[in-house]
């Protein structure tokens, strides 16, 4: 199965996928040491992650800290960033490896290595899968996907966050910065990111909050102008085919809401 790789995953409150999640791990990735990285769960996540053998070492911290923790922790020269509610698969994996061997074998940096998350419910699943299919790939992402990602240790190593919200941003600056840029190819990976809640509405009450957090990042970290993204609202969404205006209407909404209220999105999303 090749390498021996340093798997990190940050926990909290993650019973509902994270079974599934470290099946798929430890069932696809030759793994070195699962680390969990938990941040005082008061469900089932740390009696799932030591069922896999994992390292759970409980931290009070954001996820920027969190992964910041994780980083310190690894010790083979590449690692796996896989979250909690990501169910990776062989075929993403190896086309991520066969990435990373081509760029050293051609003596060239690269800092992550990410694929695609695909959401697990319509129609988040097909509109995010059309948007995919037309892109030309590998990117040149600064905000990484750290979801799900390979990353060359050297270029994480020393990274320090404190921040609840775009560490995955924070990071890919880190490493481009260092002089090693992150690539995103066309590996797919599914994302159970709808969480708990039944029915349709719950989901997207769920989507617009997970895009109220990216909303504040955009403002905080990127500099978006508030103005562009509450134009973007009815403009992506008289733009989106029918199927796909209810949702496109919640992201942008969700975007532009996060944006004008960034310092209640700034603090800890877990």
């Amino acid at each position: 199965m090749g390498e021996r790789l340093d798997v990190v995953v940050p926990t909290y409150n993650s019973s509902r996928t994270l079974h599934k999640c470290l099946i798929c791990v430890t069932k696809h990735i030759r793994v070195n040491r699962l680390i969990v990285v938990d941040k005082f769960s008061n469900d089932r996540t740390v009696e799932i992650a030591r069922s896999f053998d994992a390292e759970v070492i409980q931290d009070k911290g954001n996820i920027g800290q969190a992964r910041a923790l994780g980083i310190s922790l690894v010790s083979t020269p590449r690692f796996l960033f896989v979250d909690d509610d990501v169910y990776v698969n062989r075929k993403w994996y190896d086309a991520l490896k066969t990435f990373a061997d081509k760029l050293e074998r051609e003596d060239k940096p690269w800092g992550s290595i990410g694929g695609l998350n695909i959401p697990t419910w319509e129609p988040y699943r097909s509109y995010i899968s059309e948007i995919y299919s037309k892109r030309v790939y590998p990117l040149h992402p600064e905000r990484i996907l750290t979801s799900g990602a390979l990353i060359n240790t050297i270029a994480a190593k020393g990274f320090k966050c404190d921040s609840p919200i775009y560490e995955d941003f924070l990071l890919g600056v880190y490493m481009t910065r260092k002089g090693y840029p992150c690539y995103i190819i066309n590996a797919k990976v599914e994302h159970d990111n709808a969480g708990n809640p039944k029915g349709l509405f719950g989901k997207y009450y769920r989507t617009f909050r997970n895009a109220s957090w990216a909303g504040a990042g955009l403002r905080k970290y990127e500099g978006k102008p508030i103005w562009k993204l509450a134009l973007a609202v009815p403009w992506f969404t008289l733009k989106a085919p029918l199927k796909y205006k209810r949702l496109v209407f919640t992201l942008q909404l969700g975007w532009f809401w996060g944006a004008i209220n960034m310092k209640k999105y700034l603090e800890p999303k877990r």
